[in-house]
């Protein structure tokens, strides 16, 4: 699983988090999470990913491993990416960061 994150003004985002997340029923298995940083041209690269159900997300601010607090995930789910993986999938995707400020304003 590949791609590119860029902002809400279509530059690339460096240094952002591009975060794979598992399908809720199996959010509990921290194994299947998958996140890293962006490079200088907004490109990630995920590997070793399990086949399954996933949402992927990127913020432009965010605190490392909050991706794993199903009430911070609760109010952003529609904003994520969803995908389904299957064994020998190569994917490649483009996202737009979530705003931290829109997810901090999200929070119950």
């Amino acid at each position: 699983m590949q791609g590119a994150v860029s902002d809400a003004d279509g530059l690339p985002a460096t240094g952002v988090w591009a975060t794979l997340v598992p399908s809720p029923p199996r959010r509990s298995q921290h194994r299947l999470y998958k996140a890293q940083t962006t490079d200088q041209y907004g490109h990630f690269d995920l590997r070793g990913v399990a086949p399954g159900e996933y949402t992927l997300f990127s913020w432009d601010e965010v605190e490392g491993g909050a991706w794993e607090d199903p009430d911070f995930l609760k109010p952003l789910e529609k904003k994520g990416e969803k995908l389904a993986l299957q064994e020998g999938d190569a994917k490649s995707v483009n996202l737009t960061t979530i705003k931290a400020s829109n997810a901090e304003e999200q929070k119950p």
